[in-house]
């Protein structure tokens, strides 16, 4: 299966596979290889070719989109928690490592825009 998909439907399946793990403590690895049914280094290599980014790359970006929204409806530890983080502090780091402020602060503007547009 692995050759006879087209750049785009192995990159589509990527994405989703990597959208359904995103909240799991995974090892993506073994998901990877049963699926495409070849080994993983494969696989980061076309993906990579492809994408021009690496398959951790896109995963992180995934993992967090999925915070940012999460962080509009839930408190920091909810989706710290859900995002298979133990410590807040490791959270906030890798938040702060995207967004370049850590989860409270970004949900601090979140407020502060909400209460501007009430005001308009």
């Amino acid at each position: 299966m692995y050759h006879s998909i087209s750049d785009n439907e192995f990159c589509e399946r990527v994405h989703n596979i990597l959208e359904e793990l995103k909240t799991k403590e995974a090892d993506y690895k073994i998901k990877f290889e049963k699926y495409f049914n070849n080994s993983f280094a494969m696989i980061k290599q076309r993906f990579k070719r492809i994408e021009r980014k690496t398959l951790n790359t896109a995963y992180e970006e995934i993992r967090f989109k999925y915070a940012k929204e999460k962080l509009k409806k839930s408190c920091c530890f909810e989706v710290m928690t859900e995002l298979g983080f133990k410590y807040e502090s490791n959270f906030s780091r890798w938040f702060r490592r995207f967004a370049g402020i850590n989860p409270s602060e970004y949900q601090a503007s979140l407020s502060k825009k909400k209460s501007k547009r009430i005001d308009k």
